[in-house]
């Protein structure tokens, strides 16, 4: 079990760990952070309030998985997949996500302040009232069929991104929406950008 593995000695003392699999393990409040994890495969475990701040995945895949108010402050993902996890309430401020792929994730109010998102996908997740504030998205990062209603994009520059996909009904910006100049959208959300920019649409 990789529970037992991180409780070995010499891995605790080294703090990294490669090609482990995890399947259905509870590492509830384990304080991993610092630790590096290399080719790891976590399948239907919980991470739930787990301490991450600062650790590292390079090509790592979580599956089912819950991480629902993990600490990963300023952690890093290189090459990762999550598909279908859970991290509601996971702290992701000023993390680091290189050419990783969040595929239908349940990330409602996870907090990503001034993160970093290079070359990444985010493919069918709930982000519905998310902290986005200050975040960058870099190098052909993509929202597609995303839910991002209420989120927070405050200091989030949105130039180049599609969000035609997405809802973005309610999103929060800045007091002169900066954040959305030329990002693309849909004939279909024209209302919702209107409303942002205190315009009103006649019907008649």
């Amino acid at each position: 079990m990789l529970l037992d593995v991180l409780q070995g000695e010499t891995v605790a003392e080294e703090r990294y760990v490669e090609d482990e699999q995890a399947t259905g393990e509870s590492l509830e409040g384990l304080d991993l952070g610092f630790w590096e994890f290399h080719g790891c495969e976590f399948h239907n475990c919980r991470l739930c309030g787990a301490k991450l701040a600062k650790a590292s995945f390079f090509g790592c895949t979580f599956t089912s998985c819950d991480l629902s108010g993990a600490d990963l402050t300023s952690g890093f993902f290189n090459g990762c997949r999550l598909d279908g996890c859970k991290l509601e309430g996971a702290n992701l401020g000023k993390a680091i996500l290189r050419r990783t792929k969040l595929h239908d994730c349940a990330c409602r109010y996870v907090a990503c302040a001034e993160s970093k998102w290079e070359g990444c996908t985010l493919d069918g997740c709930d982000l519905r009232e998310s902290f986005f504030d200050g975040a960058k998205f870099q190098q052909r990062t993509r929202l597609q069929n995303c839910n991002l209603q209420k989120a927070d994009l405050f200091r989030t520059k949105l130039a180049g991104m599609d969000l035609s996909t997405c809802d973005i009904a309610g999103i929060a910006l800045g007091p002169d929406r900066a954040e959305i100049r030329n990002a693309i959208i849909g004939i279909d959300q024209a209302a919702d950008v209107a409303m942002l920019l205190g315009v009103k649409i006649r019907l008649d």
